[in-house]
């Protein structure tokens, strides 16, 4: 019983994490387009928009703070602004997280070319605590992806 417990409580603290996370980006407002990833042109939606939203939560993890900008669309809600991106750049160092971030499943249930809604199936490990006690989490997130010249860029997470 007490291992189900602190199951629970640790598996609530890292989607809490998460979710502290994309609500602070998202309040913080919107800049105006910059430089996106490489070229990826050639590569399939779903390898373009898997790689995109690995990007995200592994820069997520890491607090790397640029490598997160260059996998969110500028006009998006989760996109911050200038101010809130200075404020990313001098928290960073401390919230890195080691562990781990892997998209299990993808579908994407709407595809226009230019837009699309992707449900995704996301693994987590983590060592939130720093003490070598990896926590793993599972969720399913549906993401609002945007073509930005020509690559697919995270626009907003939907829980």
């Amino acid at each position: 019983m007490k291992h189900i417990i602190i199951k629970i409580l640790i598996g609530t603290l890292v989607l809490l994490l998460l979710l502290i996370t994309i609500f602070i980006v998202q309040s913080c407002g919107k800049k105006s387009p910059s430089e996106t990833t490489s070229s990826s042109s050639n590569l399939s939606d779903e390898v373009q928009i898997t790689r995109v939203i690995e990007q995200y939560f592994y820069a997520y993890m890491k607090a790397d703070v640029d490598s997160m900008l260059l996998a969110l669309h500028p006009d998006g809600p989760m996109y911050p602004d200038d101010l809130a991106i200075k404020k990313l750049r001098e928290t960073a160092a401390g919230n890195s997280v080691v562990g781990q971030t892997k998209i299990t499943g993808i579908k994407i249930i709407e595809n226009d070319q230019s837009s699309a809604q992707v449900k995704i199936q996301i693994f987590m490990k983590a060592d939130v605590y720093g003490n070598g006690n990896f926590k793993e989490e599972k969720s399913t997130l549906v993401c609002e992806m945007k073509k930005l010249n020509g690559e697919w860029l995270l626009f907003n997470i939907k829980l």
